[in-house]
């Protein structure tokens, strides 16, 4: 069973980031941006630039993660299971967040 949840898994956290986006760009319509790295990063640019780039980084970061996992022949299964399902429990909290602003 968890060898068949976690692709979902790699797919429903690239999914949350994606709300996270946009739910940050809404959010950041009402109110100021709490990530302190995309704050700086938007002194540079803008938000409607530093959200975006950052969103795509770390679309990057979990693509390459499922690769790795894919190659690793499902050593960590259990452990990755773990780490997937808090990480998308955290970021439905996340766009909970940003969408009730």
């Amino acid at each position: 069973m968890v060898n068949r949840a976690i692709p979902f898994l790699f797919l429903a956290l690239a999914v949350l980031q994606l709300c996270d986006m946009h739910s940050t760009l809404i959010a950041a319509q009402g109110r100021g941006e709490q990530n302190s790295s995309i704050v700086w990063l938007a002194n540079s640019l803008s938000i409607e630039w530093a959200v975006p780039l950052v969103k795509m980084l770390d679309l990057v970061v979990i693509g390459l993660f499922f690769g790795a996992w894919k190659r690793s022949g499902g050593i960590f299964n259990k452990q990755i299971f773990v780490c997937l399902t808090l990480i998308a429990v955290v970021y439905i909290f996340v766009v909970t967040n940003n969408y009730s602003v």
